[in-house]
Order: C-alpha cells, then structure tokens, then sequence
C-alpha cells in the first residue's frame, strides 16, 4: 500500500520531499515493520507468560506475596506509561534526524563528478559529519531514556524480591521449607525477566512509529488515480473539448496564446499571460 501511495501520487510531492525521507522509511522503517518488530514481540509474548507462569505458582505457595506485588506493579505501570510518553516522540525525532542523512549520501553520489571537479569535497564531508552528529545526539537521547526506565524497574524488582523473600522466610514454618524454597528460587529467576519484558513491551511500542509512518504514505492524495491505474491518459492536449490540429506541431512551429502558469493549485501565478510564436527550421 505504500508503495502504491508514492506511486500514484501527486508528482507535487517529490518536490516537496527529500529523497531521504523515502529511503528512510522503505529500508530502516520496513526492517523494523517487517522483522524486528516481530522478534521483540515474540519475545514479549514468552516473557510475559513465564513471568504469569510464576506468578501463579507463587501464589498458590503464599498468597501474601500479591500483598507485596500488586502496589510495586500498579507503580511500575505508572512509570513505563510516563516514560512512553517521551521515548515514542524521541524515536519519532531519531528517524526524522535519519533522513536528512540518507538524502545527503544519496546526492553526494549522485554528482560526486560535479563535487570533486568544483573542489567542495570538505564541504561536502562537514555537511555530512554535521547531519550525522545530530542524528547520533537523538539516539543517544533514546538510549537515555531506555537507562532511565531501566534503573527505576531494577530497583523496583530487586525491592520486591527482597521483600518477598522475607516472607517466604519468615513463613517458611506455615507454608514448609521447600515451597519456600521454591518461592525464593522464582524470585531470583523470574523478576528479572520481567524487568526485561517490560522493556520489550516498552521497545514494541516505540517500532510501531515506524508502522505509522510507512502507513502515512499509503494515504497521500493520488493524481488522477484512475486514469493512472486504467493507462487511459493521452498525448494530446484538449482545450475546449477539442485536440489541436498536429500540423504546425509536426512543422516545429508552437504558439502560445495568453497562457498562465502555476507550480500547484495552492499556489500563486509565476507567469502571466505569455504570448509568442515559434518560426519553422528555426532554434530561437
């Protein structure tokens, strides 16, 4: 669908658009839709159940472990939504510093002769060091934000495996030696999981701005969409409902009579009323 978005387009909107915001998001976006997406969910899925998993047997061995889990849960819901808020608008930011990048690499090779030849080559290179030092200061933002979410759930589940485990503990005479031993050993190995599933949960969320902008391009305003797609157009221009006889085109001769140019629709008028008329066998 993006695909077709792009290609039946207005043609306005190359104009418009850097290349680099097409690259973009049909390799470093569709990688992301397409695989990695895919692998942090899966992933997503088998922690979250094994954490479930434990849970349950958790309970069944000392029900006042939900006691200690449910308030540590209800604040770590409140802190992934807080740090949700900033790090899908950050990865949004890094993919829009991404672009500018691709569109200078893609037209420094396009006329590459033209640079060499004029001597810009250092020009060239700090435009480019330039682009990328900002596109790396947004990963590196990104990058703090994730350390941020993940120290405030490290201490949230060590303090809950340290409480927990005082319990089992301290109970370990009413509900017997090896559940609590049972109990400790799921504490140590599962919380830990779960940290990390909360931040796959977390990293799902943020790839899937990458969704969102391929899907932008499927919704752009198509040019004459079925005519296009029915190859229905012609070569000829009709004015007034009527084609123009071939004879003075087949002459070389082209005549221009109060003719207005505009770029698009929105836009302002660029030439007014343009009147002239070509002589055969003649180049001006």
């Amino acid at each position: 669908m993006a695909f077709d978005g792009v290609l039946f387009t207005n043609i306005r909107y190359f104009d418009k658009t850097p290349i680099g915001i097409l690259i973009n998001r049909f390799s470093k976006d569709t990688y992301f839709a397409d695989e990695r997406i895919v692998f942090v969910f899966g992933n997503f899925l088998v922690m979250i159940g094994a954490f479930f998993a434990a849970i349950i047997i958790l309970c069944i061995s000392n029900w006042y472990f939900l006691l200690v889990l449910l308030p540590f849960m209800a604040l770590m819901i409140f802190i992934l939504h807080f740090f949700l808020k900033t790090s899908v608008e950050v990865r949004r930011i890094e993919a829009m510093e991404r672009s500018p990048v691709m569109s200078h690499v893609s037209g420094t090779l396009n006329g590459i002769s033209t640079i060499r030849a004029s001597g810009q080559v250092e020009v060239y290179r700090e435009k480019h060091y330039r682009l990328r030092d900002r596109h790396t200061s947004t990963q590196m933002m990104f990058k703090a934000t994730e350390r941020w979410l993940s120290v405030r759930l490290d201490a949230i589940v060590t303090l809950i495996g340290f409480i927990a485990s005082l319990i089992f503990i301290f109970l370990r005479d009413s509900i017997g030696y090896q559940l609590a031993g049972l109990g400790i050993v799921y504490i140590q190995n599962r919380l830990g999981q779960f940290q990390y599933s909360i931040r796959l949960g977390a990293e799902c969320e943020n790839l899937m701005t990458a969704v969102e902008r391929i899907f932008s391009l499927s919704e752009l305003p198509a040019e004459e969409e079925e005519e296009i797609r029915n190859n229905k157009l012609t070569t000829d221009v009709v004015v007034d409902n009527n084609v123009p006889d071939r004879t003075n085109t087949e002459a070389g001769v082209i005549e221009f009579k109060d003719v207005s140019l505009r770029y698009d629709a929105p836009y302002r008028l660029c030439c007014h009323d343009i009147n002239f008329k070509t002589k055969t066998s003649r180049k001006k």
